[in-house]
């Protein structure tokens, strides 16, 4: 398992951070994405824009958890993800694509 952070700025005025828990699987899917450019939507007229997959991936850190560390986040958060996290419909390529 990992503990995936993510942490962005908006146009210098908003930071935007949180975290989620990936399986390796999940992370490894990340890590090979290839639909750019992308945006995510932050608010009412407000995105990021993504240009490569190498601009997404730098902001995001993950590191190795295991199942007891995973539990206790789980028990501590209990919805996750937690803050501001992009899902991960944003690095998989849709069907129509």
């Amino acid at each position: 398992m990992k503990l995936v952070i993510f942490k962005d700025n908006w146009a210098d005025e908003m930071d935007l951070s949180g975290f989620n828990i990936w399986s390796d699987e999940e992370w490894k899917e990340f890590l090979n994405s290839d639909y750019f450019p992308d945006e995510v939507c932050i608010g009412s007229n407000e995105e990021i824009v993504y240009e490569s997959l190498e601009d997404w991936k730098r902001k995001f850190q993950a590191r190795s958890i295991d199942e007891n560390e995973e539990t206790i986040l789980r028990k501590v958060f209990e919805k996750l993800p937690l803050g501001t996290f992009p899902h991960t419909s944003y690095f998989k390529k849709s069907e129509e694509d």
